[in-house]
């Protein structure tokens, strides 16, 4: 705050800087603050602005990460996706669909000290089957935790390790498979892995087309996925066949030749 010469029958300068926050949102908070303040007492001004621009933080706790929320509704389709705000929870209810009805939702709660703090995700719910729910959350927390934590193997870097957001980096690896499997075929019979209609979702793990998903991230059917382990050639190590990976599963981690 800037006292002119003049003060208190001349207004105070307010200004408000930001390493997170965007000009335009802290010049049009700056803007509604003073007009908030020019109907006060003029010898209440400071008070008035502090108490203003502190209470307005308190009660807009996602403002911390309005930037990022502003770009997620852009890539949402409104037509099936759904975002909710809570500033009183300081949370963030998401739903992602695709067009033929596969949905993951999760409430995401931002933290007091984002971006420094890792974001929480709760109350999750899907119709995908277990192997997919587990890899989007957990790989979601992950990445999250990655954006604010330091590797434990530092590099030789003149550069030292700063936090960065997180919400958005989750938001869009979400957005990114839960629309991408409902569409992935079996790298084996080249056949779509989850149905068309996710109430038909194969849910025992131990059925034909239960749908396994492979370290590299590509999927295939279970039984396939066995044939190919069981299936020779058997030299050297069996890779994938869409992307020429070595296959990897925590269900099969014994070589092809003793499958």
């Amino acid at each position: 705050m800037t006292f002119p010469p003049g003060y208190p029958s001349q207004p105070i300068l307010l200004e408000l800087k930001s390493k997170s926050l965007s000009e335009k949102l802290l010049s049009g908070l700056v803007k509604v603050a003073e007009d908030h303040s020019r109907t006060k007492k003029p010898e209440l001004q400071a008070m008035s602005l502090i108490h203003f621009t502190s209470k307005f933080f308190e009660e807009n706790p996602l403002i911390c990460c309005s930037g990022e929320i502003s770009r997620i509704r852009d890539k949402l389709d409104d037509s099936k996706d759904k975002l909710k705000l809570s500033q009183k929870s300081s949370s963030i209810s998401l739903s992602i669909s695709t067009s033929n009805k596969y949905v993951y939702k999760l409430k995401i709660v931002i933290p007091f000290e984002y971006p420094n703090q890792q974001i929480q995700l709760e109350d999750i719910h899907t119709n995908f089957p277990r192997v997919f729910k587990v890899w989007f959350t957990e790989q979601s927390r992950e990445i999250s935790r990655r954006c604010v934590t330091a590797p434990l193997l530092k590099k030789k870097s003149p550069t030292p390790f700063v936090p960065s957001p997180s919400l958005e980096t989750v938001v869009d690896f979400l957005i990114t498979n839960v629309r991408r499997y409902p569409e992935e075929t079996c790298g084996f019979c080249l056949k779509k892995c989850l149905p068309s209609d996710p109430t038909e979702v194969i849910h025992d793990e131990n059925v034909a087309a239960h749908v396994e998903r492979v370290y590299c991230s590509h999927a295939y059917h279970r039984d396939c996925l066995i044939l190919y382990l069981k299936s020779p050639p058997f030299k050297g190590v069996k890779k994938c066949l869409k992307c020429n990976q070595r296959i990897y599963h925590e269900k099969w981690k014994v070589t092809p030749e003793l499958s």
